[in-house]
């Protein structure tokens, strides 16, 4: 119970630090005070130090849980592009470092529980620690505190098989494949429900009568509210409520209902000192909560997420996948050996139904109380919830249906409980009777958990982890647009991130509008006439790529300073009106024809046009990790600047006549082109570009470089002509002569 008090503890002093001056100075002396003063404990009664089974055991699930890092040989945020939500976190726990809002996150703080958020803030700020990385490290902290928790709780297993189960019940599948993912919330609120099935079993077998024996348990609830606001006391209380049944309905009935009586009153002092405690670590999050309940009253679902939303998901997921046992990369989706998958999930669920009758008839029901409870909230959001809502009840529900089965497999032995009827025969210990089924169940047990960890491993192994190269190059130019209205023409959610301190307008991600016919869309190029002239006078600087395939910047746009790919332009005065063609769809140009309806509007405009020799597109095909592809280009004598559009979790060589470079890896959605390099051709005719897809250190087969885009753009070939001297030619844009 230890770790969830103390992660709930963590998240109520952290969250005070957005609304204090030097904002996580003073809850981080607080958790100083806390942390010291638990290590002189420790220190002075053993019987308060973590025994090194259970430490053990939280290192093994630590190194589990590095997979995806050692899998692509980096950290880095997890998850990105397969799921980006992370790009609204870091904001909000940056904060609480700094008290700066970022616009694109206001409006959801208000009401977003951020109990993981300030600590995170908590330990950037005090110990001067990357945000990136103390945010992952509370990502991947969940499953080691579920393990930990479970070895707790699962006291009544033989010593090695409860060291082994509680590293299962820490990383089932589908609770690593959604910390992959980067989701943190699921698996911290399964270790606030083991602590607090802990914290039950406690009160049911103590004989303290301390006014405050429950205040772990209040301390509990209010955690939970920090980390899953108001839905989650749906599992919490439950949960509470159906052990308080399981214990009445598995007592002796004799004197049942004075021994209720006595133990309410004996329980109002304690849940009235609970109750306090909570509600006044509660009291700077109050206006959030409120907030949050007015938005689940204002969602028409009640937990605030739209009915039919599917986030990342193509459907919904395939309740077996809660059992550990799905051979599938992609959590997403059914494996190619579904039978197999199938047969060993129900042997799961038969050994957690078996799990549960052992643990009831022992008179022990905090677990199963937990596990029905969970499996209660899946089954009605499943009716009455989106599938992308559904699916975090699955993550919650899956470690305590793992623990059942660990129980049903294993046995049950906790001191005091599970002796034989007075009798009863027994056995000799080495009777074939005896040894014959153990044997099974072992052979069994053995299969099962290879199974649950080639899951577990495949899982872990498809997800990303987003590269860092991209990130520092724009941190170089971060100073200088700081407090400045930037036009960041990467299709990515990260770019406020990157820029932060700026206020970051994208196309496609809102902001500024974006020309019909050059609104941003996969594998298509974003650049300076994605939006309008006048609306980039909104603008103090614009952040892309240098690739010189997109159209040319605006005149009053002067180039300050490159970092890697990117280039920083400062606007210097308002803009001239310019057009460009409507058939362009990401290109950053089209052939003028002066015989169609829009190029007689054009000449009749007059005015001027910026013309240019096309850029080569030539279309990638999709690759897998070490395959190569040679791509024959015809281009005409000159110098030719090679471009990629990509996305690939390594890096990618490009090779051609005098040109050999590998691109780092990056996982921004597919839109701005990369320049790779010069190559000079001397004589017309084809010339083969090649290219290759590094293989990461452990790649998943499933993954592959989608098909993608390399433009191969002459050097030199801008000019700008009058109008009637662009017809037949490749145009960039036209300037009317009446604006």
């Amino acid at each position: 119970m230890a770790p969830a008090v103390g992660l709930s503890v963590a998240m109520l002093v952290a969250s005070a630090g957005l609304h204090l001056p030097g904002h996580e100075i003073l809850p981080g002396l607080a958790s100083l005070v806390l942390i010291v003063g638990g290590a002189a404990l420790m220190v002075r009664h053993p019987a308060h130090r973590p025994p090194p089974l259970m430490a053990a055991v939280g290192v093994v699930t630590l190194l589990v849980t590095l997979i995806p890092f050692w899998a692509q040989a980096r950290f880095g945020i997890l998850g990105v592009s397969f799921d980006n939500d992370m790009f609204l976190h870091l904001p909000i726990a940056a904060a609480f470092t700094d008290g700066y809002i970022d616009p694109g996150v206001s409006g959801f703080m208000r009401y977003y529980p951020v109990g993981p958020h300030a600590v995170s803030a908590q330990l950037a700020q005090c110990l001067g620690l990357d945000m990136v990385g103390v945010f992952t490290g509370m990502t991947i902290a969940g499953p080691v505190l579920v393990a930990i928790g479970f070895y707790g709780l699962l006291d009544g297993l033989p010593r090695p098989a409860r060291a082994i189960a509680s590293v299962a019940t820490g990383v089932p599948y589908l609770l690593a494949a959604y910390m992959g993912e980067g989701a943190f919330k699921e698996p911290l609120l399964v270790a606030l429900l083991v602590g607090i099935v802990v914290s039950l079993r406690d009160a049911r077998t103590t004989t303290s009568t301390s006014a405050v024996r429950l205040t772990p348990m209040a301390v509990l609830a209010g955690g939970v509210l920090s980390l899953y606001a108001i839905p989650g006391l749906g599992w919490a209380g439950l949960t509470v409520v159906l052990a308080i049944v399981g214990f009445a309905a598995t007592s002796r009935p004799a004197g049942l209902v004075g021994r209720v009586r006595g133990q309410v009153r004996a329980l109002v002092g304690p849940v009235a000192v609970g109750a306090v405690a909570v509600i006044v670590l509660l009291i700077p999050q109050a206006p959030r909560l409120h907030h949050f309940w007015e938005f689940m009253r204002s969602s028409g679902t009640g937990t605030g997420i739209d009915a039919t939303g599917l986030g990342n998901l193509p459907g919904p997921l395939h309740f077996f996948e809660v059992t550990g046992v799905w051979l599938s990369a992609d959590f997403r989706y059914a494996p190619a050996a579904e039978t197999l998958s199938t047969i060993f999930a129900l042997v799961v669920l038969v050994a957690a139904v078996a799990g549960a009758a052992r643990l009831l008839a022992r008179r022990e029901p905090e677990l199963v109380a937990a596990a029905l409870a969970c499996l209660l909230v899946w089954a009605w959001s499943d009716r009455t919830q989106s599938p992308y809502a559904t699916a975090k009840a699955l993550v919650i529900l899956s470690p305590f249906l793992v623990a059942l089965a660990a129980v049903g497999l294993l046995g049950w032995r906790r001191a005091g409980a599970g002796a034989a009827p007075a009798g009863a025969p027994v056995p000799p210990a080495r009777s074939p009777r005896v040894l014959a089924p153990r044997a099974a169940v072992g052979v069994l047990a053995v299969a099962l958990l290879a199974l649950m960890s080639v899951s577990t491993a495949l899982a872990l192994r498809f997800m990303p982890v987003g590269p860092l190269t991209h990130e520092r190059q724009l941190a170089q130019l971060r100073p200088l647009v700081k407090g400045k209205t930037v036009f960041y023409l990467g299709n990515d959610e990260f770019g406020s991130w990157y820029l932060r301190g700026a206020r970051v307008l994208q196309p496609g991600l809102g902001g500024l509008p974006a020309r019909p016919e050059k609104a941003p869309a996969y594998l298509q190029n974003t650049d300076f006439d994605t939006t309008y002239v006048g609306t980039l006078d909104q603008v103090d600087a614009v952040i892309g790529t240098t690739d010189p395939s997109g159209s040319q910047p605006p005149p009053n746009f002067r180039l300050i300073k490159t970092s890697g790919p990117f280039g920083l332009w400062l606007r210097t005065g308002p803009g001239e009106v310019r057009g460009t063609l409507s058939g362009e769809h990401g290109q950053s140009g089209q052939v003028l024809d002066c015989r169609s309806d829009e190029g007689r509007a054009v000449l009749r405009g007059g005015g001027t046009a910026g013309v240019r020799t096309a850029p080569v597109y030539v279309a990638v095909p999709a690759l897998r990790a070490g395959q190569a592809v040679s791509l024959p280009v015809t281009l005409k004598p000159g110098r030719w600047t090679i471009s990629l559009a990509y996305a690939w979790r390594a890096g990618v060589r490009v090779t051609a006549s005098g040109l050999n470079v590998t691109l780092p890896a990056t996982l921004d959605r597919q839109g701005q082109f990369y320049p790779a390099g010069e190559i000079a051709v001397t004589a017309a005719g084809p010339t083969a570009i090649r290219l290759r897809p590094e293989e990461p250190r452990w790649n998943s087969p499933t993954v592959v470089l989608p098909g993608s885009t390399l433009a191969i753009t002459p050097k030199g070939t801008e000019r700008t002509v009058p109008v009637r001297q662009a017809c037949g030619k490749y145009l960039d844009w036209y300037k009317p002569a009446a604006g």
